[in-house]
């Protein structure tokens, strides 16, 4: 449907409103597209255009000028105007301007060439507009939507308001339709008006009759109906994943501390994408995974800690070096007593990462019950014979064995360090000449750490 005004010369008004009223509530969405079209006559402009909601008849028409054919004791109820010059007291004090009116006259300024007042903006709802000239006969392409009491306006793809209109409140009826108001040899028009229930808040689309789609992360489905609001149905947001954070899939869900990964709203099932998946145990530590918790390896001090920053943790597990007294690089790779020390180091995972110590080597004197060393024949009466002994203490000496005399010509360290390192010899005894020849020397072995 279109509309045009192209009256005499003059002030003039014209309307065209839908036969049928509509009933609005708060729930009701609507939704009006439409092009509009503004012809000055030289330095003359026509006054505008008004989308109206008025509850007094389909044939209900305002004054015209400044009164854009929506302003008088016939109209009540709300009017959104878009204006070409400012009206005086009640109206957008310069220039090309949008905005909300209630349809009630203004109680002052310009009187609209004879015809009455302005109407009565709604406070602080006209905005400026600034689209070049808007009296250029250029067809503008206007969208405006009224969804729970809020009615905003876009004129060419540009956000103009959103205001919310007062009164509107409750169930009502209302004539829908168009108000133009003119001066000189001006002329206003629309055309491409498209009105219907619209798509509700958090769904894709223009009209419920066209089809309304859930918008990402949100799940549900709009029906078209025949009563207000002319819907069934609606449209809810998915709560976020268990392993993220955050409530709802549209507002952003966060990766939980210890998690990585993104999580993106989508349309269908199950109304998101992507995943947070938990992260790894880091290198030189143990466990299942980041959440579940990591304990540094033996040998290694340090903790870790889940964190929502990448890469999912904090802290690390870093290798304890080899403590006093030994050699090597760190004690998970090995550490050894140095020389002059003994013990051991193992590494564990509690503090300080390991146990045990290298301390200094300490002999304690052993003392071995006397044995026998030597029993060989020997030539009687021999004074020069030498011989070799190998003891039980793990050391050989060498001997020179004189009559009734015995002495040590050399001795060894022990083959046992761990026993001592620099054993005294003592060896005390009798050479037995027995009348068959036979020597005997019997010895008392003492450890300890003697020259």
């Amino acid at each position: 449907p279109s509309f045009s005004y192209l009256p005499a010369v003059g002030t003039g008004a014209g309307s065209v409103l839908y036969n049928k009223p509509v009933t609005i509530s708060m729930a009701s969405v609507l939704y009006i597209e439409f092009q509009f079209l503004f012809n000055a006559s030289g330095d003359v402009y026509p006054d505008g255009i008004g989308f109206v909601l008025t509850s007094t008849s389909a044939c209900a028409l305002g004054i015209g000028g400044c009164g854009l054919g929506m302003t008088g004791l016939t109209m009540t109820g709300f009017g959104i105007e878009i204006d070409t010059t400012s009206s005086g007291n009640c109206d957008f004090p310069f220039g090309p301007h949008a905005g909300i009116d209630t349809l009630s006259a203004c109680s002052s300024g310009s009187d609209c060439g004879g015809w009455g007042r302005p109407p009565l903006a709604i406070s602080a709802s006209s905005v400026p507009l600034v689209l070049g000239s808007m009296v250029d006969g250029t067809w503008r392409t206007a969208i405006i939507r009224i969804d729970s009491g809020f009615a905003s306006l876009s004129i060419q793809g540009n956000f103009i308001f959103s205001h919310y209109l007062t009164g509107l409140a409750g169930i009502k009826s209302y004539y829908l339709g168009f108000t133009g108001g003119t001066q000189g040899n001006t002329s206003v028009a629309v055309r491409g008006i498209t009105i219907g229930p619209g798509c509700p808040a958090d769904s894709n689309g223009t009209l419920v009759a066209t089809g309304c789609v859930c918008n990402a992360g949100y799940a549900g489905s709009i029906v078209a109906a025949s009563e207000p609001p002319y819907y069934s149905g609606s449209c809810t947001p998915v709560g976020c994943p268990s392993t993220s954070s955050g409530t709802y899939v549209p507002l952003g869900c966060p990766c939980r501390a210890g998690y990585t990964g993104t999580i993106a709203a989508a349309v269908g099932l199950p109304y998101y994408t992507g995943a947070c998946v938990p992260v790894a145990c880091p290198a030189n530590s143990m466990g299942r995974s980041v959440p579940t918790g990591c304990a540094c390896l033996p040998g290694y001090s340090g903790a870790i800690v889940p964190s929502t920053n990448s890469p999912g943790y904090t802290g690390a597990c870093t290798a304890v070096a080899c403590p006093n007294n030994t050699a090597g690089f760190d004690v998970p790779t090995g550490c050894s007593c140095v020389s002059g020390y003994v013990g051991s180091i193992t590494p564990t995972d509690t503090p300080p990462f390991y146990i045990g110590s290298c301390a200094p080597l300490t002999c304690t004197a052993k003392t071995r019950s006397p044995v026998a060393l030597f029993s060989q024949p020997c030539p009687y009466y021999s004074s020069n014979t030498n011989a070799t002994i190998t003891s039980p203490c793990y050391f050989q000496a060498g001997i020179t064995y004189f009559y009734r005399d015995l002495v040590i010509l050399a001795r060894t360290q022990l083959q046992t360090s761990a026993e001592c390192f620099y054993p005294t010899l003592n060896i005390s005894g009798n050479l037995i000449v027995a009348a068959n020849g036979s020597l005997e020397a019997i010895a008392s072995v003492t450890c300890g750490l003697g020259a």
